[in-house]
């Protein structure tokens, strides 16, 4: 290989020159393109508006918005919604008490009973209500309270 700089000869698969240390130029890597032509060309251009056409109607399928209705399973739970962190620290004292949710955390739970006491601690925050007495109402109005929080509502009836 002649170096461009010096015009000294090197060997082949050097990158600098051994006379002056200039950058050796490689020859470009020329890709070749693949050309499909006659029925090949076709079967894959059908291949790929089918695949399109398939997930356009996926797309359409679900629904195009989030407000838009899409039909509902009947043994499917209501979407849970965000919780936020203060609800979740009250909520996380308390055992769903519906008997359906194999004793899971209220702060978890998608069960209606489940959202309607946390729409309850949720409106008593926003009524900046102390926790503690957050805490109580709903141990009042649905029990189900973890035992370990037990002497937050001592002294209230359950």
């Amino acid at each position: 290989m002649t170096c461009p700089k010096c015009g000294a000869e090197n060997r082949k698969g050097v990158n600098f020159c051994t006379a002056c240390g200039g950058a050796l130029k490689k020859a470009p890597h020329v890709q070749r393109k693949r050309v499909l032509s006659g029925s090949a060309g076709i079967r894959m251009a059908a291949g790929v508006a089918s695949l399109v056409v398939i997930g356009l109607a996926v797309f359409i399928s679900r629904g195009i918005g989030p407000d838009q209705a899409r039909p509902a399973d009947a043994t499917s739970r209501p979407a849970a919604r965000t919780v936020s962190l203060a609800v979740r620290g009250v909520a996380s004292k308390f055992i769903c008490g519906c008997g359906e949710c194999n004793d899971l955390e209220l702060a978890d739970c998608t069960c209606p009973r489940a959202v309607e006491e946390r729409e309850l601690i949720d409106q008593e925050l926003k009524r900046k209500t102390p926790e503690r007495e957050v805490v109580r109402l709903v141990n009042s109005r649905y029990g189900h309270i973890k035992p370990q929080y037990a002497s937050l509502v001592a002294g209230a009836s359950n």
